[in-house]
């Protein structure tokens, strides 16, 4: 469609642009929210080291839940679209769009609306697409308007569109969320120890749910060898979920389950194996000293043969303590039921403290370990905020920054970043007036101009060579014609437009062409009074033109040979003016003029009253 424009001292009729609404779509979209929570029954577990020494059993549960957002969300897409119809370049303002639904107005931020450029090329068009979205418990049906501003130095020229309603009886169902592929696995890497096996229901790889369930399986582990011993190890469980059909923006929900792994039967050197957990073995008669010298008069006394145990029965060593369905070795204490701790090892959130450790806010950490808010800091390590880090590292936003970071505007960064405003520049950018750039760049309206362009008007990035004419900008390779117009290279302005050919008097004339009142001759015609224009053959007549071969007579196009008669009346070449002052015309080859009239050539006119008699009858009325 065709627009209007107003306040634009620049633009003159011949300027035409089209600013349309185009493409409007509407959806309404059904969300869902998912979560993910992984649980394990208990924190550590205790892991007999060798083959056949029985299994340890960890259960966890999963629960993947969906929730559906009890109100709906109502999209409006479209696009504003420019046509450039003059054959210029030409450079615009980014597109202002409102919606208007019921009572409310909104126009919709800059970041919903997306322009791959702000020129248009010579009769091409220019399409910015937008998108805005509310959240209600039912539609409302609106209309959309849209306006583009062409700058100018005094008042910018306003193209608007015209408005397009919209609404949602016939939108598309979306569906966000309905669906979600869903992961639970147990992390490999060092220190980290993976079960045998797994009983139970845990969810498949490539799980694609509909809707909420809950999971639950247990764990094996066991038939560990013991090189493993000496070092600390945990199972890490991972569970995610991803919703289907989500916006770019929305990230998985991911939750890990650390169970520690401590390791059994390592500190044992006992000739028939490591002492299982919760099991006792029998004791073994310790060897005869060799340097005992053997009694020489007698022999030494036989020791009284053990009992063989009953099968499946196992025999518990003098001083261990039951402990669930077995025993602690001497020593050792059973601590929560099903336990064993050794005596001197403090007993902390359910774990055996070995190694030295200490108990410290309910884990077993190493000495020498400080609180730090609901963290524990390791030996070496400072606190800083409720956050543990390393003395070279720095505290940033709630973390630790990496070895050799800083930290800018509450994020890390590295260290030849530096501040810019509310943003942070890499090393190979500069901040310029707020944004960072490349070298060389330079801040244009909020965005970054190349070096190959330049920036006019404080807001356009547009190519060297461009110049700024009358408030506004011509691209190259346009040029400033007259100082007040935008042409391509050879054209002239001439009356506010551009010119291919010569212009007179504010008009632009093809060559040979000359202006004729408020007209133009082409090079073939004449002009005539200053106000037509005619052929070389033609004549002027009473404001146009005669054909070739006629004259003008009182003010009338007639053929050759005719003559006027009177003011007003034009007599045939056959014809003979017979009265100018009636303006009466009688034929040439059988009429005669008598006053008024037009006697036959049979009769005569008589004089004294001008009138057709017959021959002889001409005396006067009192003649007898």
């Amino acid at each position: 469609m065709l627009v209007a424009w107003t306040h634009g001292p620049s633009v003159t009729a011949q300027q035409v642009f089209a600013v349309s609404i185009n493409g409007v779509t509407t959806a309404v979209l059904r969300r869902s929210t998912w979560s993910v929570s992984s649980t394990a029954d208990r924190n550590t577990v205790l892991v007999p080291v060798g083959a056949n020494k029985g299994w340890a059993q960890v259960r966890y549960t999963v629960q993947f839940t969906r929730t559906r957002l009890a109100q709906a969300t109502y999209r409006v897409q479209g696009s504003v679209v420019i046509l450039e119809l003059d054959g210029r370049m030409q450079v615009f303002d980014p597109p202002t769009v409102t919606l208007t639904a019921g009572s409310q107005v909104l126009t919709l931020p800059a970041s919903s609306i997306t322009c791959p450029s702000l020129a248009v090329t010579p009769r091409g068009q220019l399409a910015c697409s937008f998108s805005a979205e509310y959240t209600g418990a039912a539609p409302q049906p609106g209309s959309i308007s849209a306006a583009v501003s062409i700058p100018g130095t005094k008042l910018p020229v306003v193209l608007q569109a015209q408005d397009v309603a919209f609404g949602f009886a016939d939108a598309a169902m979306l569906e966000v969320g309905d669906t979600a592929a869903v992961a639970n696995f147990f992390e490999q890497g060092p220190g980290l120890l993976q079960p045998a096996g797994v009983s139970g229901e845990q969810p498949p790889p490539g799980l694609l749910l509909e809707d909420s369930r809950l999971f639950s399986y247990v764990a094996l582990f066991g038939q560990l060898d013991p090189s493993l011993c000496g070092r600390q190890w945990q199972a890490l469980s991972s569970a995610s979920v991803q919703p289907s059909r989500a916006e770019p923006s929305q990230a998985p929900q991911a939750v890990r389950t650390a169970v520690a792994v401590q390791l059994v039967g390592c500190a044992f050197n006992n000739p028939q194996g490591p002492l299982q957990p919760g099991l006792a073995q029998a004791p073994t008669p310790p060897p005869a000293s060799a340097s005992a010298p053997a009694p020489a008069l007698a022999p030494a006394p036989q020791p009284r043969p053990t009992p063989a145990p009953m099968p499946g029965v196992k025999v518990a060593a003098p001083g261990s303590t039951l402990c669930g369905g077995g025993a602690c070795p001497p020593g050792w204490r059973c601590f929560d039921g099903f336990n064993c701790c050794p005596e001197e090892v403090q007993v902390c959130g359910g774990v055996c403290c070995n190694n030295n450790r200490v108990c410290l806010q309910n884990q077993c950490v190493a000495a020498g370990s400080t609180p730090c808010g609901a963290a524990v800091c390791s030996p070496g390590q400072q606190c800083s905020n409720n956050v543990c880090c390393d003395p070279s590292r720095v505290v940033c936003g709630g973390r630790c920054c990496e070895q050799g970071q800083q930290c800018l505007l509450g994020q890390c960064a590295a260290a030849s970043a530096t501040a810019c405003g509310s943003n942070i520049c890499s090393a190979s950018q500069q901040c310029v007036q707020g944004i960072c750039c490349g070298l060389g760049e330079t801040n244009c309206g909020g965005r970054c101009c190349g070096m190959t362009n330049t920036c006019l008007l404080g807001r356009y990035c547009v190519p060297q060579g461009s110049s700024v004419c009358q408030g506004r900008v011509c691209v190259f390779p346009q040029q400033c014609a007259g100082g007040t117009t935008c042409c391509n290279p050879g054209q002239q302005a001439c009356g506010g437009t551009c010119c291919n050919y010569a212009c007179v008097q504010n008009r632009c004339l093809q060559f040979g062409s000359t202006v004729c009142g408020p007209n133009v001759c082409s090079a073939d015609r004449v002009c005539f009074n200053n106000q037509v224009c005619c052929l070389p053959s033609e004549t002027f007549c009473n404001g146009g033109c005669c054909p070739s071969g006629s004259t003008c007579l009182n003010s009338m196009c007639v053929p050759p040979g005719s003559q006027a008669c009177g003011p007003s009346v034009v007599c045939t070449a056959s014809q003979f003016c017979g009265n100018s002052v009636t303006g009466l015309c009688c034929q040439r080859s059988s009429q005669i003029a008598c006053g008024r009239d037009c006697c036959p050539a049979s009769q005569v006119c008589r004089a004294w009253d001008q009138r057709c008699v017959a021959p002889g009858y001409l005396g006067w009325p009192w003649a007898g």
